[in-house]
């Protein structure tokens, strides 16, 4: 049956999640300590707000769509960072484009918030750092990648900009979600554990925060 499928794949893609950061951290280039440790960490975190990844939000709450694009959120943003990363234009039709077209794709698919906040971090995550010429160049090649990802996906969302009031309940319809908990409630939650290591039922030990 349908639910049969969707809770098998809940556990399937929440067990797959360690293996999913490390590929992520590798395709980064990051080494295979770091990569191993944060695939190690990856499940750990738990938030009262539902936000990305944590327990409540695919087991409690029942997110599916959310489990899904969380799911291939960090290969999305690896395989589009290292595709970013290729020097010049000339490697702007390298494995790695199509790869990040596909991961990227799946991703905004799955959640469209996902997809907006993978987009944006990924923009400010790779000129942040760079300098002028090379920031020019990565824009372009981004800017030729959502191109593409853009005929993809429009069938998803721009029915819902033509028509937002037929769509009720999308994500930046809770101000929560659109305007944040604020400075100063984020920075209480914060210091309570709440936001990394929340837990309804049980006091936990708060190593996401210390870490943090």
């Amino acid at each position: 049956s349908l639910l049969t499928l969707q809770k098998t794949t809940t556990v399937l893609f929440f067990a797959l999640t360690p293996l999913i950061f490390f590929t992520a951290m590798r395709i980064m280039r990051f080494s295979l300590k770091t990569a191993t440790f944060a695939g190690l960490l990856s499940t750990l975190p738990s938030s009262f707000t539902l936000f990305g990844y944590e327990y409540y939000a695919y087991f409690a709450s029942g997110l599916f769509s959310q489990l899904v694009a969380m799911t291939f959120f960090p290969l999305a943003l690896a395989t589009t960072w290292r595709y970013l990363s290729e020097e010049g234009m000339n490697s702007k039709f390298s494995k790695w484009f199509f790869v990040s077209i596909f991961f990227t794709a799946v991703t905004f698919w799955s959640h469209i918030l996902a997809g907006i906040i993978l987009a944006v971090t990924t923009l400010l995550l790779h000129i942040s750092w760079k300098t002028k010429d090379e920031a020019k160049t990565a824009i372009k090649k981004y800017i030729l990648l959502y191109s593409i990802l853009f005929l993809l996906t429009a069938g998803m969302f721009v029915p819902y900009l033509a028509d937002a009031e037929s769509y009720p309940g999308l994500p930046w319809s809770n101000p929560l979600k659109s305007q944040g908990l604020g400075f100063q409630r984020t920075s209480t939650e914060l210091f309570r554990s709440n936001l990394l290591d929340y837990s309804d039922h049980s006091e936990r030990f708060p190593m996401i925060t210390l870490l943090t």
